[in-house]
């Protein structure tokens, strides 16, 4: 029998050892983006800590969905094409 892991909730992000996978992702891509660049990991591991740790703070203490609200406000998410192509999905 192969055991899988259940999150409590059904909602609950996905972790990356003690990160959630947005924080994981943001360590990663700097740490990628400085070996490319600097040809040094320990720096964009050290400055992916620190965005990680700042990024975390900010969303809690910020409601959820406000990167969402952010990129619309700022023009980043365009929200009327998504409804028109989901609309088509609900109308069949």
């Amino acid at each position: 029998m192969e055991f899988k892991r259940i999150p409590k909730y059904i909602d609950a992000p996905m972790q990356f050892l003690w990160w959630e996978m947005q924080e994981a992702v943001i360590i990663l891509a700097l740490t990628f983006a400085s070996i490319l660049f600097l040809h040094q990991a320990l720096y964009g591991v050290v400055v992916g800590l620190v965005v990680a740790v700042k990024y975390a703070r900010f969303k809690e203490n910020n409601v959820k969905g406000y990167f969402t609200h952010f990129s619309y406000w700022f023009g980043f998410l365009n929200v009327k094409k998504n409804i028109k192509s989901h609309q088509k999905l609900i109308i069949r």
